[in-house]
């Protein structure tokens, strides 16, 4: 709690001041889409070669390695602000080296909590690890956008930047020094899967090992089709539902959005405290509630007022949050310890992967109708709910639970 809440502390501060620092120094706003676009997909590739390298060494081990380049990156770009002597070509060379980093570390991140709560504390475990990061989303950019309007002097004023990002920089110091104090099972490392046979022939091994399992495969088609069709979708038609139908304008997208973050924490902690669903009803539990982003999408389309449009925003928030509790749980505890890095890896490749695609599908479809982007998604993905309620694998995800998992 302590090395991970500080640390997504310092990610908050990084997420408004390399934006920030992209904009003052170029003055172009397709530069800022290059540079993310930069650091994103590597994130997002990556993360399937470090779910791969945790299987073969450790979490832990993965997760001291990550930290260290991250904050020797970010320790140098907050060196060079400082100095005066940002370029162009920093910006994107810090991207894509950060971007990697993530891409090693965060499935290191979510495979290192079974390591530490196993069991019937698995709720529980990462109900904290979701809440720190919803708590430090909803504190730390307000602080950091503090900072750097108040302390302008430096090249281009962007001294506040400067010490923004070595504020990063030493946050992942604390990260460091928390995970050499950590103490976890021993890693009985790679036993099974090909974890030690090179990284693309364990990468191919996890992408095996799902697709056989015909419960992992239906789960993991369902995350990409909610990430696919709600995700997307949303990011892109709320500001453009809130310009057109709200009076309120930017305040009340503001409104919506906080609604998102503060009904998504209490989803969390939800599904922290709530016992797990009986055996039997697992699979229908889950699909009940992914059917609240089918409604609420639906719902969005015809939303009008700040209130329609946040009720179902913040029914969805709080579907996400008790979700991902729940799914990572589940497959946490019935994955084999050889294999938790790609499955995690997978999980979060699955959530990111389709994203920039479906924003640009949805910005294109929304230029003949917001409505029917919100309607349209809604029903398809309740047409794949019902199709994926038929399917035997479903009814017998909860009794599999923890039935491969190694002691």
């Amino acid at each position: 709690m302590a090395g991970e809440g500080v640390s997504l502390l310092g990610d908050q501060f990084l997420l408004i001041a390399l934006p920030w620092l992209v904009l003052a120094v170029t003055r172009n706003v397709v530069v800022l889409g290059a540079v993310l676009a930069v650091q994103n997909v590597p994130r997002a590739v990556f993360m399937l070669v470090g779910g791969a390298v945790t299987d073969r060494f450790s979490p832990r081990a993965v997760m001291l390695a990550a930290n260290a380049a991250r904050l020797v990156i970010v320790g140098l770009l907050a060196a060079i602000v400082l100095a005066g002597t940002v370029h162009v070509w920093t910006l994107f060379a810090f991207a894509l080296a950060f971007g990697v980093g993530d891409g090693f570390f965060y499935p290191a991140q979510n495979a290192i909590v079974p390591q530490i709560a196993g069991g019937e504390r698995l709720e529980t475990a990462n109900a904290v690890v979701l809440g720190l990061e919803q708590v430090a989303q909803f504190v730390a950019p307000a602080l950091a956008g503090v900072l750097i309007a108040t302390v302008t002097g430096g090249s281009h004023g962007l001294a506040g930047v400067g010490i923004a990002l070595a504020i990063d920089a030493g946050t992942f110091a604390f990260s460091l020094a928390t995970l050499l104090l950590l103490s976890v099972r021993r890693y009985a490392g790679p036993q099974e899967g090909g974890a030690d046979g090179g990284v693309v022939a364990a990468v191919r091994a996890g992408l095996r090992y799902m697709w056989d399992d015909p419960t992992l495969r239906l789960l993991f088609v369902i995350i990409v089709a909610v990430n696919f069709l709600v995700v997307g979708p949303m990011l892109v038609g709320i500001p453009v539902l809130a310009a057109r139908r709200l009076s309120q304008g930017a305040e009340g997208y503001g409104v919506v959005m906080s609604t998102f973050g503060g009904s998504s924490l209490l989803g969390i902690v939800a599904g922290g405290l709530l016992p797990r669903p009986p055996a039997r009803l697992m699979g229908t539990w889950l699909l009940a509630v992914c059917a609240v982003f089918s409604v609420a999408m639906a719902l969005l389309g015809f939303s009008s007022t700040l209130f329609e449009m946040a009720a179902p925003v913040f029914a969805m928030g709080a579907a996400s949050g008790y979700l991902v509790v729940f799914f990572f749980s589940w497959l946490q505890a019935r994955t084999p310890a050889a294999m938790m890095g790609r499955m995690m890896s997978l999980v979060l490749f699955a959530s990111v992967g389709l994203v920039p695609v479906s924003e640009a599908l949805a910005g294109v479809v929304m230029r003949l109708s917001v409505t029917a982007v919100f309607v349209g998604a809604g029903a398809i993905l309740a047409a794949l709910l019902v199709r994926a309620a038929l399917t035997p694998a479903l009814r017998t995800m909860g009794v599999q639970m923890a039935a491969e998992r190694e002691p």
